[in-house]
């Protein structure tokens, strides 16, 4: 299959997935101490999420523990039972959060008034970069410190296709990346890290000029009607995280039996991989699971973040009920949640880590 059957593929497979309204199931611990502190030095930092799809929020948390929460943000959606302020993206610089604003409608792919929106940490000002005629997905910073923000724009009837802006730009400034791609993270050199199928991860350049996509190649395939959603590359970029689609997969894999789920979609069919990134060759390699403890479709995880110092990944979880954070320590291949059950917590981001 060529690169445009297979972006064709991607995009087929995308066409509902932003349905976020998601049935809580599942009631179980990582294990006994996941409501405990790991390790003994304190240690403090921060996240940005969205609290019940509606508010974006700074959490602090020292020792794991979250000890503080600053709502930033208020839904400007009339419809209080939909989406409001969704998927935050911090700054290099730290001063600024991009995120979705829906005005109007939910975020399920069906038409409603999605914008790229930025606040300024420090004065709370905030600032539309995108006219609300489309719906705008994932907006991330370029971490180049440039202040060049991407979204993932999805039009009624034409599908998907990345569009760039920047921090002082206006509405209709925006510039669209040629073929219908889905990025998430953005590298050093300008590369877009996109979304792809069973075989490998999308990219482009639009700073190099590519005259086409490119694709990561995965070493090891996974099944085929298998997606790979929402990558987010390390800070030293030798790396990759990425929540491995299996709603269209009919089988079993990682011991969880599949069952296609083509109407809705929802974070239990998912898995969170990570894998060894080559910029010169174009490949990833070995693969592995560190949601490996997941055994069923009883509970959800999805959107992987690095921290800073590429240490850690944040991902959200319903694990124990509501939607919470859970933190994974590459040294330890350790998992901890580190949110409770009195709100839903999700798409969380590390402060100074654009994806």
């Amino acid at each position: 299959m060529d690169i445009l059957g297979k972006t064709y593929k991607v995009l087929k497979g995308f066409c509902l997935a932003f349905l976020l309204m998601i049935a809580q199931i599942g009631c179980q611990h990582f294990d006994e101490d996941a409501d405990r502190s790991i390790g003994g030095e304190k240690n403090t930092f921060k996240l940005a999420y969205s609290l019940n799809w509606q508010v974006i929020t700074i959490g602090t948390f020292v020792d794991n523990k979250l000890v503080d929460e600053q709502y930033i943000t208020s839904s400007q959606n009339p419809n209080k039972y939909a989406s409001g302020d969704l998927k935050p993206s911090w700054s290099k610089s730290g001063d600024y959060i991009a995120f979705m604003r829906t005005i109007s409608g939910s975020a399920t792919g069906q038409g409603a008034d999605i914008r790229t929106t930025v606040i300024n940490v420090n004065s709370l000002e905030i600032k539309e970069l995108t006219a609300g005629n489309f719906e705008e997905y994932h907006p991330t910073w370029y971490r180049d410190g440039s202040n060049r923000i991407i979204s993932d724009r999805l039009t009624q009837g034409v599908g998907w296709s990345t569009m760039v802006s920047h921090l002082d730009a206006q509405p209709g400034d925006e510039t669209i990346v040629p073929y219908g791609l889905v990025a998430t993270s953005v590298l050093m050199d300008g590369t877009l890290i996109c979304s792809g199928d069973n075989t490998g991860l999308l990219s482009y350049n639009l700073d190099e000029e590519w005259p086409q996509e490119r694709e990561f190649v995965l070493d090891v395939p996974f099944p085929e009607n298998v997606q790979l959603h929402t990558p987010s590359v390390s800070p030293d970029e030798t790396q990759v995280a990425i929540a491995v689609d299996f709603s269209n997969f009919s089988g079993t894999f990682a011991g969880i039996n599949f069952v296609p789920d083509y109407s809705v979609f929802n974070y239990d069919e998912k898995l969170i991989y990570i894998g060894d990134l080559d910029k010169e060759n174009f490949t990833i390699t070995k693969l592995r699971n560190i949601t490996s403890e997941k055994t069923d479709l009883s509970y959800g995880v999805g959107y992987p973040r690095w921290s800073p110092d590429g240490k850690q990944i944040v991902y959200h979880t319903n694990i124990n009920g509501k939607f919470a954070i859970a933190l994974y320590e590459i040294a330890t291949k350790s998992t901890l949640v580190i949110t409770g059950q009195d709100q839903h917590r999700l798409y969380p981001c590390f402060q100074n880590s654009p994806m």
